[in-house]
């Protein structure tokens, strides 16, 4: 993305093809608050199998509107990671005695990650084909 001569034009000028633009320049060219990049991959082996992962994206680029404080109520945002169960509290003791046993306490809950609204973004493909 920041070696993109189309980008790098945009943000050096007219002339210049060749370069790397930073991803504060990015950001200001298409008034951005945020980029965040990475490689998503997913393990797409069943159960059992071992693991097997692949690219989510592979040469695709994702512009999405990210509200950081979206609730599930009538908020608008690409989507978010929601708690799935209840929070839940148990607790057990080691069994050692005296001063080297303890009391473990285990806190946990589940989240899934939801696409919201569709609408608040998109898809662009093959963008970083070579």
């Amino acid at each position: 993305l920041q070696d993109n001569p189309y980008i790098v034009s945009a943000v050096k000028g007219n002339d210049v093809k060749a370069g790397s633009a930073s991803i504060e320049e990015i950001k200001r060219l298409y008034g951005l608050t945020d980029i965040f990049i990475g490689e998503g991959v997913h393990n797409q082996s069943k159960k059992a199998d071992a693991p097997d992962f692949a690219s989510c994206w592979n040469n695709d680029i994702i512009l999405a509107y990210m509200n950081p404080n979206a609730i599930t109520v009538n908020d608008l945002t690409f989507g978010y990671t929601a708690q799935y169960s209840p929070l839940t509290v148990t607790s057990y003791n080691d069994g050692r005695p005296g001063t080297e046993g303890a009391e473990i306490i285990k806190v946990y809950y589940e989240e899934i990650d939801l696409i919201v609204c569709p609408e608040c973004g998109f898809i662009i493909k093959d963008v970083l084909s070579a």
